[in-house]
């Protein structure tokens, strides 16, 4: 008869696999019974008979816990005291506390509450702790003590140990790229490689992808934390993002993409679950039988030497396990009847003969080939096993050196770190953008190849191969050629810039030649791809029908166009080669760049707007142009022109690393992560192992030394008086010229008489400048006519009251487009933007760059000394903050102006770019970043504009009155 305790613990494991309790309590057994060792559950004194049922917590259930770790009743009541009152309470303790007070405990005497424990008991308390840690995270938030059995409790005091220590190195690899015809295969390959891969906290990344079907039985310990693991919490989201990121891998440019890339987050379990709806369907189980019945159809044995026994067998095989794997098999008879070209009755014979003779079947196959060699195949079996094993790269006994024997005391902790982090503050410095923007930029990139060193440059860097492909754009790309007056270090006078409205690519040239010019398209082709169609000026050189850039045109199949002389606004290259020579000449005159790198600076700059996330998307333009999530590792480290060190002979072990500067990446040269480097003697090397400057190697004396001879070197190599063109075409714009001040041309004062009586003489909305939104943002807009129909009278009827006017009008909007607005929609845009006495106002963006001036006070003057103690002086003056507005202009704004609008965001940008500790800053900022929510809610986030009144431009000085009064051909 089964003992007592052995049915009180069949009770409690019915009620762990899902049972309920027993309704009536578990009879005492009367006589003799088989002896009773507790395999699963061990049973506390006065435990409730029946059992309760699940969940078991509270006092019971910390009780029940601690008598699985081999405690006593008066052990478990010395332990718990006072503080412990419920199974929750001891899952908060810390395990660094628990093993404390056991210690304490085992420490004092048992009169004052102390306790002996055996040898085990110690670490399997510690390990309890910890498991109720885990299931309070994995869990849905209830505990149930039913779930820490003996057996599982022993398996997470083993398992904890991989969890925390253990090797996150994967045995498998990724699948190749993804086949719709070997779906099966291919997805238990892809599970596989998922229950092999561990994530943020050293689960297996198959729990992202797991199905609603929890499996029945009994689990392992990794199989149970990957079924109990929730789906929420900031480490679900990095390993879901993770799980993203392989399927873009594997399913990009394959039948699959499609479902991949429609998602907008980075949600790999909504991703795959997609996956599984589409290619475990009907319709695509049958299309991969009818796929694989075809190609057993066709395939058919002659010979040996046209076509090998191995390869016929090998693709039958496949066929073979592609019916299996979907649920249709095929009869061996049906296998062997429609392939080999025999009469079936024969086949049929010869299939009963070798039934009956094995040996004979056997010595047939081995004749065939000697892949069915019983011999071949064991052997081929055992090489296929691989074993390793932890210990392998363990010191021998002989060779360790004990914790005693070591003489050391640390002295002080630094960090040497060379490589920058991938972080929006960083971004923001690097990409001279704004934090917002460097947050978007951060989510919509990839930072893979980001490298780590702390020590100085003592060997090459490892590469990977990165390889281009001629991708189908179906997008418009507009073309124009920008000019400059200075011969660059490569020879290039010009440059060929390519764009689609926001992405922006350049490729210098040495001069406007069909031969040049045909070159660029065929780099941008190599580099981005084939676009839909280009659209480029009328240049002689690009549209002769026998030139070098038609020949490109029609041997890729691109539709073009041109576009109307002296309309520059229809080609959206005038407008990318604005804003990159904008970029460019703040970025030379902040870094002090010589001239002739323009070539090379340009290049920098149009691919880091490419990488950049744009006002109205979250991806960045050469996403949306090409497809592909950009990595941007190779930017990160670096600002261009930066000091840098790199090896010129990697292969030399004793050359040490020399000086130079950051140039941009270089593409066409080496592998991934290879750089343009400016030597010493002004020349431009290709080189993988470069390496950022640390902070101790810039304070350093001898380092300055050969940075201050550096640049006296190079300034006088680089000098440009030698190479520039005095060549000037008219009507040319420059890079090194200024923007250009489009002025009217003069009209007489006399008017005819058809424009005496002008409707838009005193239309108040003409010329009114207006912000329009669109999307997220807003753009900034001007009034320029009243809209006419087909017979030349003006649209609508003027009112008094604003809402009931219905004039339509043209808006020219700040990218160059005609809108129509109702005059209605024109003062709801005004007045929502004015105050009561008509100012306007404008919406912050984001903070791009800075500009100390003269005036602006120094460091060494910021603090004054008052009553023996110092004081930061509280001053503005000298700084200059280039602002980007909602409405998509760019001002210089004094300090002093933006730090009443927007002060959090000017102390955000101060501390990102490392100047918080300039007198106009360190009196301020580190107090409004500590107070930063309570600011945000007293501020009112707006910069008045003092220049407009009601959308009108209001002048100053009779200078100005007169000049408005030309650009808008006013004269009354």
């Amino acid at each position: 008869m089964e003992s007592y305790g052995r049915l009180m613990e069949i009770a409690i494991e019915r009620i762990a696999a899902g049972h309920g309790p027993p309704n009536d309590a578990i009879p005492v057994p009367e006589g003799e019974v088989i002896p009773h060792e507790p395999t699963n559950y061990r049973i506390p004194d006065n435990f409730p008979n029946p059992p309760p049922g699940s969940p078991l917590n509270g006092i019971q259930g910390a009780r029940f816990v601690l008598v699985q770790c081999g405690m006593t009743n008066a052990q478990i009541t010395s332990l718990m005291g006072n503080d412990i009152v419920c199974l929750e309470d001891l899952a908060e303790i810390k395990e660094d506390d628990i093993d404390e007070h056991l210690k304490i405990l085992s420490r004092a005497s048992q009169n004052r509450g102390g306790m002996v424990l055996g040898l085990g008991v110690v670490p399997k308390v510690k390990a309890l702790v910890s498991l109720l840690h885990e299931l309070t995270r994995s869990g849905d938030g209830i505990l149930d003590a039913y779930k820490v059995s003996m057996p599982y409790l022993r398996e997470w005091q083993k398992e904890s140990k991989a969890v925390v220590i253990g090797d996150d190195k994967v045995d498998v690899t990724l699948p190749e790229k993804f086949d719709h015809k070997d779906w099966v295969s291919f997805k238990d390959g892809l599970e596989n490689y998922f229950r092999q891969t561990k994530g943020t906290r050293k689960i297996p990344l198959f729990y992202v992808i797991r199905g609603e079907t929890h499996p029945e039985g009994v689990l392992s310990f990794t199989e149970a934390r990957m079924w109990n693991a929730r789906h929420n919490g900031p480490e679900y989201d990095a390993d879901n993002a993770r799980v993203y990121q392989q399927l873009v891998q594997v399913f990009r440019n394959t039948d699959g993409w499609a479902y991949v890339a429609s998602t907008t987050t980075q949600d790999g379990r909504q991703v795959w679950k997609r996956l599984c709806y589409h290619y475990d369907g009907p319709h695509a189980i049958e299309k991969r039988i009818a796929m694989a019945r075809a190609e057993i159809k066709k395939t058919e044995y002659k010979n040996e030497a046209s076509y090998p026994l191995e390869r016929y067998v090998t693709k039958l095989t496949d066929c073979f396990r592609i019916l299996e794997q979907n649920k249709a098999p095929m009869m061996e008879r049906d296998k062997l009847v429609g392939q080999v070209k025999i009469e079936p009755d024969i086949i049929e014979e010869d299939i009963a003969f070798l039934r009956h003779d094995e040996p004979e079947f056997d010595r047939l196959l081995n004749n065939c080939s000697s892949v069915y060699s019983e011999k071949v195949l064991t052997q081929r079996l055992i090489a296929s096993v691989k074993i390793a094993s932890e210990y392998d790269t363990l010191p021998r006994a002989e060779e360790r050196i004990s914790e005693e024997s070591i003489d050391a005391k640390m002295c002080a902790i630094g960090s040497g770190e060379r490589h920058s982090r991938a972080t929006p503050e960083e971004i923001s410095k690097k990409f001279g953008c704004g934090l917002e923007t460097a947050r978007k930029t951060l989510k919509a990139t990839t930072n893979f190849g980001v490298r780590t060193a702390t020590g100085p440059l003592i060997r090459r860097y490892r590469t990977d191969i990165m390889q281009t492909t001629h991708r189908r754009i179906r997008a418009t790309v507009f073309n124009d050629t920008m000019f400059s007056k200075t011969k660059s270090l490569r020879g290039n006078k010009c440059a060929e810039v390519f764009t689609d409205g926001k992405f922006v690519t350049v490729k210098p040239t040495p001069n406007k030649t069909g031969e040049t010019v045909a070159n660029a398209l065929r780099e941008f082709i190599q580099e981005v791809g084939i676009p839909q169609k280009i659209v480029v000026d009328d240049a002689k050189e690009k549209l002769g029908m026998n030139t070098k850039w038609m020949e490109h045109i029609r041997h890729y199949k691109m539709d073009w166009a041109n576009s109307e002389p002296y309309s520059h606004w229809q080609n959206q290259a005038e407008g990318a080669i604005r804003e990159v020579r904008r970029r460019w000449k703040l970025l030379q005159h902040r870094r002090m760049i010589p001239k002739r790198l323009w070539d090379y600076g340009l290049t920098h700059v149009a691919e880091v707007m490419s990488r950049t996330v744009r006002s109205g998307s979250d991806r960045t333009p050469y996403e949306i142009m090409t497809g592909e999530t950009p990595d941007i590792s190779e930017y990160i480290d670096f600002e261009f022109y930066d000091w840098v060190w790199y090896l010129n002979n990697p292969n030399d072990k004793e050359s040490p690393p020399e000086l130079g500067r950051w140039l941009g990446v270089s593409y066409r040269v080496g592998a991934a992560m290879c750089y343009f480097v400016l030597t010493q003697k002004g020349v431009v090397l290709s080189r993988s192992s470069v390496q950022p400057f640390n902070l101790q190697e810039q304070l350093s004396n001898e380092v300055r030394l050969r940075m201050e001879k550096f640049d006296t070197e190079i300034n006088g190599r680089l000098d440009d008086k030698n190479y520039i063109s005095n060549d000037i075409t008219t009507g040319i714009l420059y890079l090194e010229d200024d923007d250009p001040i489009v002025e009217g041309e003069e009209e007489s004062p006399i008017r005819e008489a058809d424009d005496v009586w002008d409707i838009n003489a005193y239309d108040q909305y003409i010329n009114a400048e207006i912000l329009l939104p669109v999307g997220d943002g807003r753009i900034a807009g001007t009034v320029i006519e009243r809209k006419r129909d087909s017979d030349g009278k003006p649209i609508g009827v003027r009112h008094l009251m604003p809402m009931m006017d219905t004039r339509l009008y043209n808006v020219k909007l700040a990218d160059g487009t005609i809108r129509e607005l109702f005059a209605n929609n024109i003062a709801e845009c005004m007045f929502s933007e004015v105050d009561s006495e008509g100012r306007s106002y404008r919406l912050l963006k984001e903070i791009s760059d800075h500009r100390k001036l003269d005036s602006a006070i120094d460091k060494e003057h910021g603090i004054y000394r008052y009553n023996n103690r110092d004081y930061h002086k509280m001053t503005t003056k000298g700084w200059l903050l280039l602002v980007e507005w909602m409405e998509g202009h760019a001002d210089w704004v004094p300090l002093k102006d933006l730090k009443e609008a927007y002060p959090v965001q000017v102390a955000e940008y101060a501390k990102a770019n490392g100047i918080d500790d300039e007198p106009a800053f360190a009196w301020w900022v580190k107090d409004v970043l500590r107070q930063r929510n309570s600011v945000i809610a007293k501020v009112k986030s707006r910069y008045w504009k003092t220049t407009h009144k009601f959308g009108i431009r209001i002048p100053k000085t009779v200078k100005e009155a007169l000049q408005i009064d030309k650009e808008t051909g006013t004269d009354y």
